[in-house]
C-alpha cells in the first residue's frame, strides 16, 4: 500500500468526520515546490486544532484495518505507523489557540535523544533504550535505511501498549514550540494533487517563506526543523 493510498483514505475519514486538518510542513514544501512529496522526508506531515483530536482519532480507528497501519495517540499528535516497510508515517501534529497580540496557532516540538548531536544525560539515555526495546518487544521495529525511515510491525503489537511507550518517552525528549500567526490557517483552499484534493493554507508561498525563509523555493538538503525553521524555539 502506498502513501498516496492511504492518505486519500485518511483524507475521506477525515473530511466525512469534520475535522478540520491541512496539509503542513515539509509535505506542504514539497506539494507546493515540486508536486511531490519529497524523497528525503520520513513522514506525511498534517495538522489540526487541537479541539479536532478526539473526532480524528476515531474517524482514522474505524478504518486502520484499511491503512494497515497501527494508530498511536499522544497530548501532542496522533501518529498512523503503516506495517509495510516502504510507506512513510503520518503525523497529525495538534495546534493550540494563544490569544495574544497577535494570535497564535502553538504546538510542541520533541527531539528525542536518539540523535548523536542531542546530550541530554548518561541516564535519559539508558531510559531511552529501554523504552526503545519495550517497542521492540511489542512487535514495533524501526530502523534508518537511506533517507526514508522503513518499519515493520507485527501482528502481536498492540495500539495501546504502543501509545503508552511513546508516552513514556516524551519526557525524555527536548520540547520545542513552533508557534504560527493565526492569519496564516484563517482560510484553507484546496491543493489538487493526483486524485486528491488537499487543504492547505490558503496562502502557501508567503506561509512557507515564514517558514522556510526566501529562499524556500530552492532545496536545501541539511535544513532541519529544530535549527531552521522560523517558527520554532526551544522551550
Amino acid at each position: 500500500m502506498d502513501d498516496l493510498y492511504r492518505l486519500s483514505l485518511i483524507q475521506k475519514a477525515l473530511d466525512e468526520a469534520g475535522v478540520r486538518w491541512w496539509i503542513d510542513h515539509g509535505t506542504l514544501l514539497g506539494l507546493v515546490r515540486e508536486g511531490r512529496l519529497l524523497p528525503w522526508d520520513r513522514d506525511v506531515d498534517l495538522s489540526l486544532p487541537a479541539a479536532g483530536l478526539n473526532a480524528a482519532h476515531a474517524a482514522l480507528w474505524n478504518i486502520r484495518d484499511r491503512l494497515g497501519a497501527h494508530l498511536v495517540r499522544t497530548r501532542r499528535n496522533l501518529k498512523v505507523l503503516p506495517g509495510d516497510g516502504s510507506s512513510r508515517d503520518f503525523d497529525l501534529a495538534c495546534y493550540e489557540w494563544v490569544n495574544s497580540d497577535p494570535p497564535l496557532w502553538r504546538k510542541e516540538l520533541v527531539m528525542y535523544p536518539r540523535l548523536p548531536d542531542l546530550h541530554r544525560g548518561p541516564l535519559r539515555r539508558k531510559l531511552w533504550r529501554l523504552l526503545r526495546w519495550g517497542e521492540y518487544l511489542t512487535g514495533y521495529s524501526g530502523q534508518f535505511t537511506g533517507t526514508v525511515r522503513r518499519r515493520s510491525i507485527t501482528a502481536g503489537c498492540h495500539d495501546t501498549l504502543l501509545g503508552a511507550l511513546y508516552r513514556l518517552r516524551e519526557p525524555l525528549g527536548v520540547v520545542y514550540k513552533s508557534s504560527v500567526p493565526a492569519h496564516y490557517f484563517a482560510q484553507l483552499e484546496r491543493l489538487s494533487w493526483h486524485e486528491l484534493s488537499l487543504p492547505i493554507p490558503a496562502t502557501p508561498e508567503a506561509y512557507l517563506a515564514f517558514r522556510y525563509g526566501a529562499t524556500w523555493q530552492s532545496p536545501q538538503r541539511h535544513w532541519t526543523w529544530w535549527n531552521h525553521d522560523a517558527s520554532v524555539r526551544r522551550d
